[in-house]
């Protein structure tokens, strides 16, 4: 029996991908807007009993405060919040991983073979398989779904719905991708994208636009009910107010404006790394080679406009120029509109593909060269991935599961401080996703969309401090969507201590022990607690 060498390359992926998957739940994650903040959106709704709710009335009283549970990217139609609602949340982290990083190879896979027209010889397969394995292999966020590993599944499932193929199946590919995936985290640029397709179609009276035309709308409801919270809140909480609306912008002048344009085009952007300079390499020896049959090709050339665009589009959106604009309009003020270089991933691998497609053998070789130098920078550039398969942290930017939340250490805090008959803890050197994650009620913590009445009590409570961290208190007032308390070299808890017993402190915890203070006790001291050292636990009194 012949094996197909997709089969092979299949395999290969797997293994990759498996030397990654070692440390089982217990593995190395991105802490930046995973362990510290989305983790906690997808399990203290639930944690609440809240999963099910949309009314505004409904709030997470357990982070930070009286958050609206619609504030919360935990929509019950989406499929990521549902696996947290499913599994202990460690397991379904560990599971989405897998299961991005497959849809992402999968995907990537079908697509460049549905669009390879030319014959697909081993060095193209080849070519397309070390493609679609670095695709996979990039430093994802997992947490936001398919968002970007989902694109080439997405882009597969119109292109064959355009051409009439498979029809019901490849719909349930858009649903697939959208209930999975999120319409603030890139999806309306997306959208934005179709559309744009969808009128050129109109205008050329192409057949298929009417079924482009139902894909689109399929694909809009999708994305919006993966955050059908934050629409609800929008169109219908005319009581709540964002820190947002406080947000002090600023922007780069002109030559920062291009310096950022430049860095953007050069290596993406973190929320969603393309590390794409492997191929940025090798498409101009490709424009010099072979003009003729890559670069001549008209898709090539717009997606290089469309990257340059989205490059000058992101920095352009936060410099001076327009500050003015998103200053006088609330929704532009809150909304990230500049999130276009989601698309980035897919498209500098989409531009590779059609830049290298030749029907010469050197050149493929070329080309399969430039494929594999992609997966092998991809690879070296997943901090993840590489802490995993060493069973050593990598970087400062990882950290294992257990040992950011002190999991196997929890029941020494528990004694100190029993999380049922404790009211609101705060966070000193200290994530307080951790303190939340344990089953704490906290003052302090990360979130993006929380009410300004409750950044103007924190402020209330820390006042003290403020006035010896002016920086501090400006980063607070102007961005805000980290509430915690300033750390000093002496260590000392600064605080306005009415309004701590008004907001209903019971504990402070603590990487460091503090100076003694009349407000607070020492409870107790856990040795090597979690990642961020000994945890002491400072008691009221």
């Amino acid at each position: 029996m012949k094996i197909k060498l997709e089969w092979v390359i299949a395999l290969v992926f797997l293994l990759i991908m498996g030397l990654g998957c070692m440390q089982l739940s217990n593995s190395f994650y991105i802490i930046h807007d995973n362990l510290d903040s989305e983790i906690i959106f997808k399990t203290q709704p639930a944690k609440e009993g809240l999963f099910f709710q949309l009314s505004n009335q409904s709030v997470v009283a357990g982070y930070m405060g009286d958050i609206p549970k619609n504030a919360y990217t935990n929509s019950p139609f989406n499929l990521i919040s549902w696996l947290f609602f499913l599994l202990p949340a460690s397991w379904a982290m560990f599971i989405l991983v897998i299961g991005v990083r497959i849809v992402a190879f999968t995907g990537m896979m079908l697509l460049l073979k549905t669009l390879s027209t030319q014959e697909n010889t081993m060095m193209r397969k080849l070519s397309i398989g070390f493609l679609s394995i670095g695709f996979a292999m990039l430093p994802f966020y997992a947490i936001h779904g398919l968002a970007i590993p989902g694109l080439p599944l997405a882009l597969l499932a119109l292109l064959r719905i355009k051409k009439n193929e498979k029809v019901l199946l490849n719909f349930g590919l858009l649903l697939f991708y959208g209930l999975a995936s999120s319409f603030v985290l890139g999806g309306f640029a997306l959208l934005a994208l179709f559309g744009g397709y969808l009128l050129w179609m109109l205008v050329r009276n192409e057949n298929g636009k009417w079924r482009m035309l139902l894909s689109i709308v399929v694909l809009t409801l999708t994305l919006v009910l993966s955050d059908i919270g934050l629409f609800v809140q929008f169109l219908t909480d005319s009581q709540f107010v964002s820190h947002r609306t406080e947000w002090v912008l600023s922007g780069f002048a002109f030559k920062p404006m291009l310096h950022a344009a430049f860095d953007l085009f050069m290596n993406g952007q973190y929320h969603a790394p393309s590390e794409h300079l492997p191929l940025l390499l090798f498409i101009p020896i490709f424009g010099i080679i072979n003009w003729k049959n890559g670069v001549h090709d008209r898709k090539f050339w717009l997606l290089l406009v469309g990257i340059i665009g989205a490059a000058f589009f992101a920095a352009w959106y936060k410099s001076l120029y327009a500050l003015n604009v998103r200053n006088a309009i609330p929704f532009l003020k809150a909304f990230q509109l500049d999130r276009f270089y989601f698309l980035y991933a897919v498209a500098w691998i989409l531009c590779y593909f059609y830049a290298s497609r030749s029907d010469r053998p050197w050149k493929q070789y070329l080309a399969l060269c430039g494929a594999f130098g992609f997966c092998i920078f991809a690879l070296a550039k997943n901090e993840e991935w590489l802490s995993n398969v060493t069973g050593k942290k990598h970087s400062e930017h990882v950290e294992k599961w257990d040992t950011y939340y002190g999991v196997n250490k929890c029941n020494e805090l528990y004694v100190l401080a029993e999380p049922n008959h404790t009211k609101r803890v705060l966070h000193y050197g200290i994530d307080p996703a951790v303190g939340v994650f344990l089953g704490y009620s906290t003052i302090d913590g990360y979130h993006t969309n929380y009410p300004v009445t409750l950044k103007h009590q924190f402020m209330e409570l820390i006042a003290p401090a403020l006035e010896f961290n002016k920086s501090y208190a400006e980063n607070i007032q102007s961005w805000g969507s980290k509430l915690v308390v300033p750390t000093h070299a002496q260590h000392r808890i600064v605080l306005n201590w009415e309004k701590a017993k008004m907001l209903q402190l019971s504990y402070i915890f603590s990487a460091y022990e503090l100076e003694k203070d009349e407000h607070v006790h020492l409870k107790g001291r856990i040795p090597n607690f979690n990642s961020f050292g000994d945890l002491y636990v400072y008691e009221l009194n």
